[in-house]
């Protein structure tokens, strides 16, 4: 009994050292330029961070300073920032260097969505390929049907195989969110905003949930969730949506800051309740 009990604090110290000492020797930077393509390669924007920081309780690798680009015909500034971003990831693929994300917690992210003058909103084409500024436009020339890949029995398909960015958790902390309309000549920020999204696969609807914390005397939360998808990737804003609004204690002067109606300014009270939403084809 005394030796199993040695035995077991030895392989427990071994662990210890082997979690203290890999972050030291494995320099998780050399696979920047892999987890940079296929950001890049996921949200069709250019992607940009700074250095990477590697824990192995549970295996999971900080990106500090994340930009993702604008939209070419949206400016050149940044559509998101966030001050790091936890990527979880598959830990036996790593020591193999093949980074496999499997969630993301976003740190103080800073958003702006813009509608310019023709209605169009700049995250639309969020997951598409942009092309350069200035290229013409070429029609895709017609592929001839390849026959799909055999895949070995019991063997998943490797994520950005066939399917594209696969993520089981994404997490967005103390967001902000800046509202540019073009059409309406309107300006909003919008602080305190946490979100999640569960089990996103390209082709198939997955769950959100969303929160936004107002200013104001009561509660002030307003939150949307539910399931959206499968993404329509010509226009995002036709993405099936079917979710629930939740208003706690919500004063009209924040409704009338987020939603943008003249006709509650200068009104008192609050609104609590349910609303049902539904998104088919782009009509809500």
């Amino acid at each position: 009994m005394r030796k199993l009990g040695i035995a077991v604090a030895v392989i427990v110290a071994v662990l210890v050292i082997i979690v203290a000492v890999a972050p030291l020797v494995l320099d998780v930077n050399r696979y920047h330029g892999l987890i940079q393509t296929q950001l890049e390669k996921a949200l069709g924007r250019p992607v940009t961070f700074g250095q990477m920081h590697l824990w192995l309780l549970p295996p999971s690798v900080r990106m500090d300073n994340v930009v993702i680009g604008e939209a070419p015909q949206f400016g050149s500034g940044p559509f998101a920032s966030t001050q790091a971003i936890d990527a979880s990831v598959n830990l036996l693929p790593l020591l193999r260097k093949d980074v496999q994300i499997r969630s993301l917690d976003l740190k103080n992210p800073k958003v702006e969505l813009i509608r310019d003058a023709q209605g169009v909103w700049n995250f639309s084409t969020l997951g598409q390929t942009q092309p350069a500024p200035g290229a013409p436009q070429q029609p895709a020339a017609p592929q001839a049907k390849q026959p799909p890949a055999q895949q070995p029995a019991g063997q998943p398909p490797a994520q950005g195989e066939g399917g594209g960015f696969v993520l089981s958790n994404m997490k967005i902390t103390n967001g902000q969110v800046t509202l540019v309309d073009e059409q309406k000549h309107f300006r909003g920020v919008y602080n305190n905003i946490d979100a999640s999204l569960h089990n996103f696969a390209p082709g198939k609807s997955f769950d959100f949930s969303v929160a936004l914390h107002l200013p104001g005397p009561g509660k002030e939360l307003l939150s949307l969730s539910g399931t959206a998808g499968p993404i329509n990737q010509s226009d995002m804003l036709k993405t099936p949506v079917d979710g629930k609004l939740q208003l706690k204690e919500v004063s009209l002067g924040g409704i009338e800051q987020v939603l943008n109606v003249p006709s509650l300014n200068g009104m008192a009270g609050s609104a609590s309740g349910n609303l049902t939403l539904k998104n088919q084809n782009g009509t809500l």
